[in-house]
């Protein structure tokens, strides 16, 4: 079918353009408009040195970087530009040495952050032409070249990130002349709580379509793979945050670990009814500060104070206005300060209950992560002709995000584990819109107001300091949730069961059965990831007496989140409430509370449980089952049970 492209002229045009802000956080990701590569264009605030004093210069670097990175090759950079802005005042500089044009040579420090340690990278040389410095605003600079290639990396996710600028300046005055000193060598370094990673290359196959990028999510760590490519949040308090309280006499902790995490967002336009997904990588300064209070009864009290720096992909994205009209524009969402020069921290922060029960519902952790964004608009086409929004579109003021996870929900959350975190915001009048007419209020109109809802679905925390110690931890960073095929109905047998006293007076042989259900599909929670809805076996023991051991009460199941590899899985049971009813010859007795499933093993590969828990018998058994037990009147004993069961249907149990 052939379909002929529309023009609409007008205020008709104005409002389609309104509408492309859906784009920024509602609709389709799309595909990049160079073949295998996208667009890199970040901005950074960086110090300088100039005679006059430390002045903050502006650093865009645009450029092509591959979509995805082909295993163990280098891949080059494209196109490269490095815009430096120089404020008024280092212009007034250049004109004391009667400078009236100059041209500049700038060399960018980078690091590639892949497998094993980063790889420093000089982006040397790049020219920026001759420039007349006229009047007394700022001057941008603009130099390109070319770049070295990166190293590759066999899997996972390649990051470059700047460090260190020199600008070399090399001044003409009005006569064509040098003055001298003709150059002037100016030191730049990257201002503080900021993120300078420009680019992030995945490793592997090219990402479907709607798809986050190949590499993003590894199911097994693997050695010298990346962790966190970011750079971490400061350890500083964001003063335009509000920290809650915490009662006196508290304990306060400091021992704070930097990692990193994936998000996998969906945010609503309210206005326009549609939604989006939005990926990205948060790195973060976890356990600031732990606040603990004993004194407070029972379940006591917790805060858990962390920083946190949110990294989003740029999002390019695709809808039909009024259902036939088709408009593309890619939307980059950035952390920010709340005001110029400001701290750019989000807090996450969880309080409530230092211990948890699912049984009791106000031993609740509550976590609220608090920052703000700024939203921007570029590359706008509506009906594939370009729609000039220009370079500064925004939201004319920081969004703020405000979203909360509880440990009582499903799945729970907290900053290590990861889970959903859930809130609404406000998206703020738009500023900057238009080149050749103003489109600030078609913007507004068609996108701002309250109600917005926002849902951030973050993975379990890498903490690479910790990851050499701890091979359970999830490095490099994966998504949420684990992967269960097929789960449904499953059945585990063992028919070599043993029980035994710990004073070696019974051991039963049994034939032992268990039977359960897991949950299917994907991203699926840790907490009530499955059931037991069974256990039997039929026991002999030496002189040939029967017993038998059963439970009916179906029992929740819930992974171990840090259970890595994945070939070993542990499970749990957080309530403990299991009850195994012993029969014999004369007697029944009851093993209660201590029958903790926590001790489950399953391994993916040989497709067994590994059962070991530890029995606490504290209910009198009859006459004859208490001298087998070695009973003393009234007393209680203790019990192993040990065994190996075979699963059917096999279960594939993974990381996304």
């Amino acid at each position: 079918m052939k379909i002929t492209p529309r023009v609409v002229h007008g205020k008709a045009a104005r409002y389609v353009t309104g509408i492309t802000v859906v784009a920024a956080v509602a609709v389709i990701p799309g595909a990049s408009a160079v073949a295998d590569t996208r667009a890199i264009d970040v901005d950074m605030r960086y110090v300088c040195g100039f005679p006059s004093a430390m002045q903050p210069v502006r650093v865009r670097v645009q450029g092509l970087v591959p979509i995805t990175g082909a295993p163990g090759k280098a891949f080059r950079p494209q196109k490269v530009a490095v815009t430096a802005t120089l404020p008024p005042r280092a212009v007034g500089d250049l004109k004391a040495l009667g400078a009236a044009s100059l041209t500049g040579s700038f060399d960018l420090q980078t690091r590639a952050h892949g497998q094993g340690a980063p790889r420093p990278l000089t982006w040397a040389g790049l020219k920026a032409p001759a420039t007349v410095i006229g009047g007394n605003g700022a001057l941008a600079l603009r130099a390109v070249g070319e770049v070295p290639a990166v190293p590759g990396a066999r899997s996972g996710v390649v990051s470059l990130v700047t460090d260190a600028l020199r600008l070399t300046l090399t001044v003409r005055g009005a006569d064509g002349r040098a003055p001298s000193p003709a150059a002037m060598g100016v030191a730049c370094t990257p201002a503080q709580n900021q993120n300078t990673t420009i680019a992030l290359v995945p490793i592997g196959e090219k990402p479907r379509r709607g798809a986050p990028p190949a590499g993003n999510a590894q199911a097994l760590p693997t050695p010298n793979a990346p962790l966190c490519p970011y750079p971490y949040p400061s350890d500083v308090y964001n003063p335009d945050i509000p920290l809650p309280s915490y009662p006196q006499g508290s304990i306060i902790t400091k021992a704070p670990d930097s990692g990193c995490a994936l998000m996998n967002s969906y945010s609503t336009i309210k206005k326009l009814k549609g939604s989006a997904r939005i990926i990205g990588q948060a790195s973060v300064r976890a356990g600031l500060e732990q606040i603990e209070n004993f004194d407070i009864p029972y379940p006591h009290y917790l805060q858990n104070r962390s920083t946190a720096v949110a990294n989003f992909q740029p999002m390019e994205t695709t809808f039909l206005a009024f259902g036939f009209m088709p408009v593309t524009a890619t939307m980059e969402l950035t952390q920010v300060a709340k005001r110029p020069g400001g701290n750019v921290n989000m807090h996450v922060v969880s309080r409530g209950a230092w211990q948890l029960n699912p049984q009791f519902p106000d031993h609740v952790l509550e976590t609220e992560a608090t920052g703000f964004v700024s939203a921007r608009l570029r590359d706008v086409k509506v009906n594939g002709v370009p729609l000039a929004v220009g370079d500064r579109c925004r939201t004319a003021r920081p969004i703020k995000l405000a979203v909360k996870g509880y440990s009582s929900r499903l799945p729970g959350y907290n900053i290590t584990n990861g889970g959903w975190l859930d809130g609404q915001v406000e998206i703020p009048p738009f500023s900057g819109c238009g080149v050749t007419e103003d489109l600030d209020e078609v913007f507004t109109a068609a996108v701002s107001g309250p109600g917005n809802a926002v849902r951030v679905l973050q993975g379990p925390a890498c903490f690479p300091a910790q990851a050499g110690q701890n091979p359970s931890l999830p490095c490099p960073s994966i998504e949420y949730g684990w992967t269960i095929k097929p789960g449904g109905k499953w059945k585990a047998v063992d028919p070599q069961l043993q029980v035994t006293s710990l004073t070696g007076a019974l051991s039963l042989q049994c034939r032992a059965e268990i039977r359960g259900t897991l949950q299917s599909g994907r991203h699926l929670s840790y907490t009530e990831i499955g059931r037991l809805d069974s256990f039997t076996a039929d026991c002999e023991d030496v002189s040939g007496d029967d017993f038998t051991i059963e439970f009916s009460d179906p029992q929740r199941l819930d992974l171990a989140v840090g259970s890595l590899p994945p070939s070993s899985i542990r499970f749990g049971n957080p309530t403990r409430k299991l009850a195994l009813k012993f029969s014999g010859p004369g007697c029944a007795f009851v093993v209660n509370e201590f029958f903790d499933f926590g001790d489950f093993t399953f391994d993916t590969t040989t497709q067994m449980f590994s059962v070991a828990p530890l029995l606490w018998v504290d209910e009198a058994p009859g006459s004859d089952c208490g001298q087998k037990l070695s009973f003393e009147p009234g007393g209680f004993a203790w019990m192993n049970l040990t065994g190996a069961f075979g699963i059917t249907p096999h279960q594939q149990i993974t990381f996304p």
